[in-house]
């Protein structure tokens, strides 16, 4: 699915379109607006403009600050007390599929017709995103647009919305693997759309996207022995955006069976666990800030993502939680401990991984400010080795005859300043610690 984190997803609060701009020209303009913060976000980092890599980007926290500042420039405080919410969900997700979480839920409301994510029609979210990578010269528009998968949300759309649509109607739809040349879709996906009933009575419909091992020649074979004429008026555009522009009606338990890379436990596990919501609630304290900081809002998402994979990488390997000792302090460190964490994980290289179907899960990139770090170009090279930090800020590298030394905090080298007047030695790190001097 193209979604929030790859095109203009609506915040919970419909953004107000002046009377005398069309949809396509309102939408343009919001497109414009995500350019220039693209822009501020770039320069602050330092980092060149890549429409590439932002195609390939499951998560970009530039929508995020975007959508704050357009519900502040509305004066809609109830849209940013909504929007928190929102957000939190957006980055547990970005988690479930970082993880390869292989199936997650999700709820749809229905509204005059329209099948809508808190209140918006999720319609107006799909078309945001294909032309957002439109104008990055995405090389998948068939798959993306009504040739595919907005021609197949129609469909899902007409069937589970009918006032006649029994609750258990199911319409499933096949994501496979995408076909283009550096493709951003790399994940093999059913997704099913049930219509469900609440207990008061009101319909909605509950999607189910499920993990699988297919191949092409599999999806093929799954779909013909449910709908035999499945191909019957192929018009050999790519077949991925054939799968995505016809879904079909299946039954509700067809397709319940996924590819489960990694436990449901141990999912839930890292998605709650207290460093985990520590450094949600720093993000969320950037992004929301009145003057953005998009250094620290780029370290910050930066230790999320490296935080979820050490936790799942201490969850395979143990099994159990008695051992997390390092990641477990983070949620009890003091403010300054804190900080000093942020910069040291925020530096360190993210490991990019297939974007549950999205586009690839990458954290961002840092080397324009501070170089490369450890864990990045010297990872599994005896460079690595060359620096050891004590706990006290000892230097313990092979050669310190220039008397430099390291920050506790974050292990930033410095040059001697032993004869330098007090007032010019250096005072304060980057990471916030503070030497006192």
């Amino acid at each position: 699915m193209i979604e929030a984190r790859i095109g203009l997803e609506p915040s919970v609060t419909e953004f107000k379109r002046p009377a005398n701009l069309g949809a396509d020209e309102f939408i343009n303009r919001e497109l414009l607006e995500v350019s220039l913060l693209q822009e501020e976000f770039e320069t602050a980092l330092n980092i060149a403009h890549d429409p590439q890599d932002l195609l390939r980007r499951s998560y970009n926290p530039v929508f995020d600050r975007w959508h704050v500042e357009k519900l502040r420039g509305e004066g809609n405080e109830n849209g940013l007390t909504e929007f928190k919410s929102e957000l939190r969900e957006n980055l547990r997700t970005n988690l479930m599929e970082r993880l390869h979480a292989v199936e997650s839920y999700g709820e749809f409301e229905i509204l005059d017709g329209e099948l809508c994510r808190d209140g918006v029609p999720f319609r107006e979210t799909i078309k945001r995103g294909a032309e957002y990578r439109t104008s990055l010269g995405s090389p998948e528009q068939e798959r993306e647009g009504v040739l595919g998968e907005l021609g197949g949300w129609d469909y899902i759309n007409k069937i589970t919305t009918d006032p006649k649509a029994k609750v258990g109607t199911t319409v499933s739809s096949f994501s496979p693997h995408g076909l283009a040349q550096g493709t951003s879709f790399d994940g093999w996906f059913v997704d099913k759309y049930i219509v469900s009933e609440r207990e008061d009575g009101t319909k909605y419909v509950k999607r189910i996207r499920i993990g699988v091992d297919w191949d092409y020649p599999e999806y093929e074979e799954r779909a013909k022995s449910i709908k035999p004429d499945f191909f019957d008026e192929y018009d050999g555009r790519p077949k991925d955006a054939w799968f995505l522009s016809h879904p079909f009606v299946t039954e509700a338990d067809v397709f319940q069976k996924g590819q489960m890379e990694l436990p449901t436990e141990i999912l839930q596990a890292i998605i709650s666990h207290p460093s985990i919501q520590r450094l949600e609630d720093r993000y969320e304290a950037v992004l929301f800030s009145e003057e953005i900081d998009f250094v620290q809002l780029a370290l910050s998402l930066n230790a999320l993502l490296n935080c979820a994979d050490d936790l799942r990488t201490e969850f395979m390997r143990t099994e159990t939680t008695d051992k997390y000792s390092l990641i477990n302090e983070i949620s009890s460190m003091t403010d300054l401990d804190f900080g000093a964490m942020i910069y040291k994980m925020g530096t360190r290289k993210v490991q990019a991984v297939g974007g549950g179907g999205c586009p690839t899960n990458k954290g961002i990139n840092m080397t324009g400010l501070f170089g490369a770090s450890v864990s990045g170009i010297d990872s599994n090279s005896v460079a690595q080795f060359g620096i050891d930090i004590g706990e006290s800020g000892e230097c313990k590298c092979i050669d310190k005859s220039d008397n430099h030394y390291h920050c506790p905090g974050c292990e930033k080298r410095y040059d001697d300043e032993t004869n330098l007047e007090p007032e010019k030695r250096t005072k304060e790190c980057g990471c916030g610690f503070e030497f006192g001097c």
